[in-house]
């Protein structure tokens, strides 16, 4: 999904530019990617789009996430409970890897769980600790 936080009229470029940015995941260089922590921080750095995958929890809600496998971005695997619960494999997907997955655990569950900063040489002092 790709979203203009700016007029409905149609792409217009930043005003120091004559072309358009678009970020990938928010600010996801400083900040969590696909957090609304990301995303302001690239609205306030003059993104005039922002990307923001979709994926769907185990009870229909879509959430903004890169993967559908929470490893890698979140703090799932120090939550023993929700990693031990779902922790899982398909055949056909992502090659078959162990991981946990948004499409197995519900809205509240997932919730609980904090972003990770994919950019862990950032400027700024922040690791985990942010919400989706």
């Amino acid at each position: 999904m790709l979203w203009n936080h700016g007029s409905t009229a149609g792409p217009e470029p930043t005003q120091s530019s004559s072309k358009l940015v678009i970020s990938h995941n928010g600010d996801s260089g400083d900040f969590p990617g696909c957090t609304m922590l990301a995303y302001t921080g690239a609205i306030n750095g003059g993104a005039d789009y922002i990307d923001c995958p979709v994926q769907i929890t185990s009870d229909g809600v879509p959430i903004c996430r890169e993967s559908a496998d929470l490893l890698q971005s979140t703090n799932v695997a120090t939550n023993h409970a929700l990693f031990q619960n779902f922790l899982s494999s398909y055949p056909g997907f992502d090659n078959g890897t162990q991981g946990v997955f948004t499409f197995d655990i519900p809205w509240a569950d997932l919730s609980t769980l904090r972003g990770k900063r994919s950019q862990p040489l950032s400027h700024h002092p922040f690791d985990e600790g942010f919400f989706f």
